[in-house]
């Protein structure tokens, strides 16, 4: 059956049963609404142009680089915007997420890297049949990714209030998700990498304590 795309609350989700994916989840409160508003509607605006004035044959294409365009414009925003929630620049709220992707490394994915910033993570990971590592991940089933970030989210933010002393809601309900499309995966990795240079937390990628990728991945480049 072909892999379609499908809306959860307000953004497209396309996730086929075996694929490398660069997720994007985020603090709570991280960005205005009014930001978020400005980036859905110029998103829309953008897509239905495409539709209209893009052949069938070309437009998955055409649709495909709007939205890596507009993930892009998020992340600068995201970057940028460190007036909002920060409680990941806590070392035992930033252990216990990234505690928590290793764990569930060779379990559910095959985790290739992740970067954990001061309001928002970026996992790099495949999700179906594990390309790098020996372990034997679980077959995904329809929008398996949705349903591992948010037991993730659920069991994070858990942990990560109790270190705080706060309750309520941690992690923006929604996500980001995109599939790493061939040749893309190596440009992909060092966007995860240098997301704390580009913020200008730290001059160089391994100086950021809180990033990582699978050991020999790189040495494929």
């Amino acid at each position: 059956m072909e892999d379609k795309v499908f809306y959860r609350r307000h953004l497209p989700h396309y996730q086929p049963k075996n694929a490398i994916y660069h997720l994007v989840f985020r603090l709570d409160g991280s960005l205005p609404q009014s930001a978020i508003d400005r980036l859905r509607k110029e998103r829309v605006i953008e897509e239905q142009n495409a539709l209209r004035a893009t052949d069938r044959i070309k437009v998955k294409g055409v649709l495909t680089r709007i939205r890596e365009a507009h993930f892009k414009k998020f992340d600068a925003l995201l970057d940028g915007c460190l007036s909002g929630p920060v409680w990941l620049r806590t070392d035992a709220v930033a252990a216990i997420v990234a505690e928590s992707l290793h764990y569930r490394d060779g379990k559910v994915y095959d985790l290739v890297a992740y970067c954990i910033m001061p309001n928002h993570v970026h996992l790099l990971a495949h999700v179906g049949r594990p390309v790098w590592s020996s372990h034997t991940a679980k077959p995904s089933e329809p929008y398996a990714v949705t349903k591992i970030l948010e037991n993730l989210k659920w069991y994070t933010a858990l942990k990560c209030n109790e270190v705080l002393g706060r309750s309520g809601q941690f992690w923006e309900h929604e996500s980001y998700d995109h599939v790493v499309r061939d040749g893309r995966l190596f440009t992909t990795i060092h966007y995860v990498l240098d997301n704390p240079v580009k913020a200008g937390l730290v001059v160089a990628a391994e100086d950021w304590k809180w990033s990582y990728c699978k050991p020999g991945i790189l040495d494929k480049e």
